[in-house]
C-alpha cells in the first residue's frame, strides 16, 4: 500500500476513465449518487458525486465507491494547481 508524502495516510491509486491516476482512501463505503453532491467518489473509472451513507443507513440505489485522498489529506493544498 502507498503512503501520502504529506500526511503519512495509506491511500491506494485508481485509473480514471481519462487513464489519470487518482489517489484514493482506503476502504470502499456506500453513497447515493442522488443526493447531496457534496462529497466526490470514485469508483472504477469514474468520479461522481452524492452523499456518503453511514453504517446505519439503507437507500435504493446505494453505490459502492472510494472517497479521492485530496478532499480528505490535510495537506492537499500544497499540491493543488493554481488556474
Amino acid at each position: 500500500m502507498a503512503k501520502c508524502r504529506s500526511c503519512g495516510a495509506e491511500i491506494m491509486w485508481l485509473r480514471t476513465e481519462n487513464g489519470k491516476s487518482m489517489p484514493c482512501n482506503e476502504g470502499l463505503h456506500y453513497y447515493n449518487p442522488n443526493e447531496g453532491r457534496t462529497t466526490y467518489i470514485t469508483t472504477p473509472g469514474k468520479v461522481k458525486t452524492g452523499r456518503k451513507l453511514g453504517y446505519d443507513e439503507h437507500s435504493a440505489g446505494a453505490e459502492l465507491g472510494y472517497t479521492p485522498h485530496w478532499s480528505t489529506c490535510s495537506n492537499a493544498d500544497k499540491y493543488r494547481t493554481k488556474a
